[in-house]
């Protein structure tokens, strides 16, 4: 592992992925379209951009449990950040989350580099910061403030409309070729490279660089806005899982301002209580995290413990040597797992991050499902 780096090395018509290490020295092609001048035709016109930006939402990828290979199928890295529409119309931007609030003025350095590029497109990507060996860094993204917070990268993977043409309906290769002609190059917006191997290969190269995954599509995949898809598949190196922050125990003997936080998830329109994390902190994230936890403080859990799973009732949480702190659910963070147990518990999870892009509401369990029933489908 030590010494290791990913070099971003840019061909005349192709990206290098190069991995060099003590142990390997590989490299990844990286497909890029020859056709640099698509002609579209035929589309209906769209409105302005500013609505556009609201028509759309993120289409989802759906979680399968291994990698695969398949020439109608492509690969790209799953980068870990947040996800983000954006709608540009010559010199007026407006970046959007998946909870649909600006993220204009809290990432500005690319809505000022956004502000000078001549097009009219709605774009999507994923937001990132950005380490020096090229991967992505979730845990300092949600502390950045300024570029000596780190390196903002916007990696860009598709387009649903340019110029008022709404392309969703157009085949992903089609729509790549278009984001590939229109798109200014830019170090900090990025068009996300589709690896030019097999899935396996890409799975192998996620695992060995510390990447949290891959992103397999189908070829000819249409854009369905705001559903999740099965030409769409995400495959994680390691189990993730978002969750609602219900509350948080206090240990009394314990220096730290809080020993866990009391985590949910809704089933139909019921928040249910599946577990703590306790892990995962350090002393400036926890104080971060208690001061958005004071305005949300209230009397009585706002949860429900699911019945006959030998789990904690919610008056047993609360003990002599540790006191409880029930909150609004209204948070809504990830965390890193090896297994679900049996009563649908978590075991040794780990705090990875807030999710402010998401809302709490819609949180529910994802489940892997069979990566067969998927391809046969």
């Amino acid at each position: 592992m030590a010494g290791r780096h990913i070099f971003l090395a840019y061909r005349r018509q192709r990206l290098t992925l190069k991995l060099k290490g003590s142990e390997s020295n590989a490299s990844i092609p990286c497909n890029m379209s020859e056709e640099q001048n698509t002609k579209i035709g035929g589309l209906k016109s769209g409105n302005s951009q500013a609505a556009l930006a609201q028509h759309f939402s993120p289409m989802l990828a759906t979680l399968t449990d291994k990698p695969f290979d398949s020439l109608q199928w492509q690969y790209e890295i799953k980068w870990d950040g947040f996800r983000a529409l954006t709608a540009i119309d010559n010199g007026q931007v407006d970046i959007i989350s998946r909870n649909e609030k600006s993220y204009n003025a809290r990432f500005f350095p690319l809505l000022e580099t956004m502000k000078h590029w001549s097009i009219r497109a709605v774009i999507d990507g994923e937001i990132v910061i950005e380490k020096p060996d090229g991967s992505s860094d979730f845990a300092s993204l949600q502390s950045w403030h300024s570029p000596q917070d780190g390196k903002l990268v916007y990696h860009v993977f598709d387009i649903l409309d340019h110029n008022g043409q709404d392309l969703t309906m157009l085949p992903l290769s089609k729509r790549l070729e278009v984001l590939s002609s229109i798109l200014p190059e830019d170090p900090n917006v990025r068009i996300s490279q589709v690896l030019g191997v097999s899935g396996i290969e890409a799975f192998q190269f996620a695992r060995t660089n510390g990447l949290e995954g891959i992103i397999a599509k189908k070829k000819d995949s249409r854009y369905y806005s705001g559903k999740r898809s099965r030409e769409w598949l995400k495959i994680k190196v390691k189990k993730r899982q978002e969750v609602v922050i219900c509350g948080y125990t206090i240990k009394n003997d314990s220096p730290r301002p809080f020993s866990a936080l009391l985590l949910g998830i809704y089933f139909d329109s019921s928040l249910m209580y599946i577990g703590k994390v306790g892990t995962g902190f350090d002393e400036k994230l926890e104080s971060t995290l208690l001061a958005l936890f004071e305005p949300l403080k209230t009397e009585h859990a706002m949860f429900k413990v699911p019945e006959n799973t030998g789990s904690e009732r919610v008056d047993q949480l609360q003990s002599h040597d540790q006191k409880v702190i029930f909150l609004q659910p209204e948070l809504v963070c990830e965390i890193e797992f090896a297994e679900i147990t049996r009563d649908g518990f978590f075991r040794h999870p780990s705090f990875k991050g807030l999710r402010v892009d998401k809302i709490a509401s819609t949180v529910t369990r994802e489940l892997e499902i069979p990566l067969a029933g998927l391809l046969k489908a």
